[in-house]
């Protein structure tokens, strides 16, 4: 009987132990985004994007590792999108502030506020189920549901986004100016907010056909990323710019062609 007792409490608390899994791993992205902060602060900033950057990995899998283990919870994606507003949120825009626009301290500042308040307004959009705009788009031209694509920038990319200028310095070895790193931030702050149709990784649907040249290409990327990393993320943001303008030239253009 107490053999038992004993097995049952066990499993108990290895079921327990599964269901904090991927709340520990969001924490971990927590615990990373503030030691961002303090990196950027000391003037490591190149280390502090690295760290960004994993929050960003830590972001796509902890979602899938909760609905893995069937471990997923309302508390779970709190945490989770309080872990988003940080990471990309508030992290970010100090790590560019301590770099580079804390030299124009009202205007750096009144910037890095803005961006942070667009962040919030889109998670909140994204975590209110009466908000359908960043579920799977659909334009007011169609009824046709783009199960690919969301209206907006997507937190994490926001987040990545921000920090394509010193991404650029890094490449090029080259100094820009504060006043691109304002007008980026100034842009990807508005694109948050917006309507403009943005790729949804975590939803693109694969035929089996397909499957050997998505793990090439990903086997690719995963090997600049730690040979070459700055080289990598200049390759990844670009092709997501510009697959993002493809889209609103496409979505324009279909505009134009509907009667008035």
């Amino acid at each position: 009987m107490n053999q038992r007792i004993k097995k049952y409490r066990k499993k108990l608390f290895i079921n327990k132990g599964i269901n904090y899994i991927a709340n520990i791993v969001t924490s971990l992205s927590i615990c990373l985004s503030l030691k961002a902060i303090k990196l950027s602060y000391n003037g490591k900033v190149n280390e502090a994007v690295i760290l960004i950057i994993i929050c960003a990995f830590i972001d796509g899998i902890d979602g899938k590792i909760a609905r893995y283990l069937k471990s997923d919870s309302e508390f779970g994606k709190t945490l989770d999108s309080l872990a988003d507003f940080l990471s990309f949120g508030i992290a970010p825009i100090l790590i560019i502030f301590f770099y580079k626009t804390h030299n124009w301290l009202n205007l750096g500042w009144s910037i890095g506020v803005f961006f942070s308040l667009c962040m919030a307004f889109r998670l909140a959009r994204f975590s209110d189920k009466s908000f359908s705009n960043c579920e799977p788009y659909d334009t007011n031209t169609s009824k046709e549901k783009h199960s690919e694509t969301f209206e907006g920038i997507p937190a994490p990319a926001g987040g990545l986004l921000l920090f394509m200028p010193i991404v650029v310095e890094n490449v090029l070895q080259i100094k820009l100016n504060h006043w691109v790193f304002c007008i980026n931030t100034l842009l990807i702050s508005m694109g948050l907010i917006s309507k403009i149709r943005t790729i949804a990784i975590n939803k693109i649907k694969l035929n089996k056909s397909q499957y050997h040249i998505f793990f090439g290409i990903l086997s690719l990327l995963s090997t600049l990323v730690f040979a070459y990393i700055w080289i990598a993320s200049l390759i990844i943001g670009s092709a997501y710019i510009l697959y993002v303008i493809t889209l609103l030239i496409k979505d324009n253009s279909k505009n134009k062609k509907l009667p008035n």
